[in-house]
């Protein structure tokens, strides 16, 4: 155990390219993370509001605009906004949808955000309706016109969707939980569902991605579905890539570069790469030779290609690898919080757990150790009354036996 949980090495749990540096949240608490790309430095720009400090997963996708960071809400309770010029932090309410579905919408709420003009589309996992915020107008609407069908067709309790692409005006969404895309004009804002083929997996379509005049679809299974982009309800070729048989999702995330779409591992093995005028396939080293880290992340799980090369997110050893498809050279990196942030972050983190021990009992674990407990109580305000103030006693005392 890290006597320093600050210490230990950060995991990005989404990616936002700025340019010349990358955005992120991390994985397993509330903070709002910068990094420089050519030095790699590490800044902590803040935490979110009203949202539990240890907890993981809060936000799973980033987007821009105007001068504005929108962040998707999984397990947080509410939309993340990050004003670039001021450096501050807001927070967007969800509101209730108007359809209900047998999922939990509480937890699992959206897993991408996508940007069309000044809007911005928050794609959902599992809250019934794709929810568009107008960053000019400031205001919410729901498009839910698909969900009653999605819900007719369903046959998987996986999310509504994993990823998307955008054609036009038009944002494409396969689905994961049924055989079908939704195809949403952000014009109109109302959508249409084309049911496709059957494909075997629990997870049906968990990656897409635009080559020139085409779209790929890629399944949990190894299908991939090739399709025009003017007559998406049209199949033109499906196959299917290697899999291991398994019931887990082989390949996450898909992702376009230079002409080749990139299907990254979840397990232990290479890559794949699909050319994309030929549809030839071949396995990439990527990840070849690594040993298999124990934990229940996906083996990558974000992939930013920046244009000459990827950064992708590595969610059980801690690490962000940069792979350079050309070369096919990559590196790996661990990286940390500088000294200065990791002090802020723990007296960010001091000052929520003191608001919670004045509200109901703490117990002792892996992130809310005995010495931060006991540091709390000697700290807090002596001017507490009630049982607060004799439970702060109480600590004092405990605290001073074990320091003699």
């Amino acid at each position: 155990m890290y006597r320093n949980l600050f210490a230990k090495p950060l995991i990005f749990e989404n990616i936002y390219d700025a340019g010349t540096s990358i955005w992120f949240t991390e994985y397993e608490y509330n903070a709002l993370m910068k990094m420089d790309k050519k030095s790699q430095r590490i800044e902590w720009k803040g935490s979110f509001p009203s949202e539990s400090f240890w907890k993981e997963h809060l936000y799973t996708a980033t987007a821009e605009c105007g001068g504005k960071l929108y962040f998707a809400p999984y397990w947080a309770k509410e939309i993340g906004e990050y004003d670039l010029k001021t450096e501050t932090i807001r927070k967007l309410p969800v509101p209730l949808p108007p359809k209900k579905n047998e999922a939990n919408y509480e937890i699992g709420r959206f897993i991408r955000a996508a940007r069309s003009g000044k809007k911005i589309y928050f794609i959902p996992a599992c809250y019934p309706g794709i929810l568009c915020y107008d960053t000019e107008q400031k205001r919410m609407n729901c498009v839910d016109d698909w969900v009653d069908r999605i819900e007719e067709i369903r046959v998987s309790p996986n999310w509504y969707f994993a990823e998307y692409e955008f054609v036009d005006n038009k944002l494409i969404l396969p689905c994961a939980c049924a055989d079908a895309i939704v195809v949403l004009d952000v014009i109109e804002e109302t959508s249409k569902v084309i049911q496709t083929s059957p494909t075997h997996a629990p997870c049906k379509f968990g990656g897409i991605c635009r080559v020139g005049d085409y779209l790929y679809l890629v399944s949990e299974d190894g299908t991939v579905s090739k399709r025009k982009v003017d007559s998406i309800e049209k199949e033109i070729k499906r196959w299917k890539v290697p899999t291991s048989g398994s019931n887990e999702v082989e390949w996450y995330p898909v992702r376009y570069a230079g002409g080749f779409i990139y299907l990254f591992p979840n397990g232990k093995r290479c890559a794949y790469r699909i050319d994309g005028r030929t549809d030839e396939g071949r396995f990439i080293p990527i990840v070849k030779g690594e040993k298999e880290w124990p934990g229940y992340n996906f083996l990558f799980l974000s992939a930013l290609w920046d244009g000459s090369q990827f950064y992708m997110s590595k969610g059980n050893d801690r690490r962000l690898l940069k792979y350079n498809p050309e070369s096919e050279k990559k590196r790996e990196y661990q990286l940390f919080l500088p000294e200065r942030e990791q002090e802020l972050l723990r007296e960010y983190k001091e000052k929520e757990l003191g608001n919670r021990i004045g509200k109901k009992v703490i117990v002792e674990n892996e992130v809310d150790t005995l010495t931060d407990l006991l540091n709390i109580l000697e700290t807090t305000n002596s001017s507490q009354r009630g049982n607060v103030k004799r439970r702060l006693e109480n600590g004092r005392n405990i605290y001073r036996t074990l320091c003699k």
